[in-house]
């Protein structure tokens, strides 16, 4: 049975996670050395490992693979107008029991990532990590 692994990426390179050869395209599915499977890239570049999991689980979509579309599906991005939230905000803040929702809605328009409409799907990624890493909207 063989073991699942991610791949290793930084700038120049890609490696395999188990036995770290260098692996020529990032969308390989399995190592041809030691047959470890890859289910996922990791990367310490900001939005490079995003990238590269967003190429992979298009090529998987592409090959018809529905897990990765499954994947991919629950973790859709949109954007919202901040103007937008305040005015949900403002709305649910008038809904008696709503107060959390509002209060939330509220912290999300003011400390929301900015990403201009004109940015490609890799931003609005790293706009989304950015907004993990600054913690709930508690």
């Amino acid at each position: 049975m063989t073991e699942v692994f991610p791949l290793i990426a930084d700038l120049h390179t890609v490696r395999c996670g188990s036995c770290k050869v260098l692996v020529d395209d990032p969308l390989v599915v399995k190592c041809s050395i030691c047959g470890a499977t890859f289910d996922r890239v990791v990367s310490n570049h900001v939005g490079l490992a995003n990238r590269l999991n967003s190429e992979r689980s298009g090529a998987a979509t592409d090959e018809g693979g529905a897990e990765a579309e499954e994947a991919t599906a629950t973790e859709e991005l949109v954007a919202v107008p901040r103007g937008l939230l305040s005015e949900l905000a403002g709305a649910l803040s008038e809904i008696e029991g709503a107060g959390q929702v509002a209060a939330a809605t509220s912290k999300l328009a003011e400390t929301a990532p900015a990403v201009d409409a004109g940015d490609d799907a890799g931003a609005a990624g790293e706009a989304a990590a950015a907004a993990r890493k600054a913690g709930s909207l508690d």
